[in-house]
């Protein structure tokens, strides 16, 4: 028990610490003052774990995120030229672009790198919240960005917390 206390309060202190963190580069203005992206790093600080809780695995996952980012974006594109067509966006333009994209995704498994199909669409899926935030009045490449770096801090986050469970344990 007191050897999870301990483990407990560190990871504690690293949210705190990662919390402060992606605060800091809030207010600065990066990506958006008027939103917060901490979401982002614990969604990602969550997936370490799902990726084989090791770095390699979370490379994996990072880069397979880019993939899903990708994805996202061309829904994007493609339900605005489908709604330029006159097309129904909600009814159509959307479900059509939805389509492709995760096609897309699917098919992106075959990829020699950047393959890991879970985690294009938690990368898609984190691309789609983020984009509903003023974040997105930066435009599809700065929020890309964003998610990247806040992904990048929670792996990393990951990361920390099994070098902290295994000190701990000795």
């Amino acid at each position: 028990m007191k050897k999870l206390i301990i483990y407990s309060v560190l990871v504690g202190i690293l949210a705190g610490v990662i919390t402060l963190l992606t605060d800091v580069l809030q207010v600065n203005g990066f990506i958006s003052s008027d939103t917060g992206l901490t979401f982002i790093t614990f969604a990602c600080w969550a997936t370490y774990f799902l990726y084989g809780a090791n770095p390699k695995g979370a490379v994996q996952g990072w880069t397979s995120m880019i993939v899903g980012i990708i994805c996202a974006i061309i829904i994007y594109l493609l339900t605005d030229v489908l709604a330029g067509q006159g097309l129904n966006v909600a009814y159509i333009a959307l479900p059509v672009a939805v389509v492709v994209g995760v096609i897309l995704m699917c098919v992106g498994e075959k990829l020699p790198i950047g393959n890991n199909v879970a985690a294009m669409f938690v990368g898609a899926a984190l691309y789609f919240a983020t984009m509903g935030t003023p974040a997105a009045a930066k435009g599809y490449v700065w929020v890309a960005v964003g998610e990247l770096v806040y992904g990048a801090l929670g792996l990393f986050s990951g990361y920390l917390t099994i070098q902290i469970s295994e000190k701990v344990r000795k």
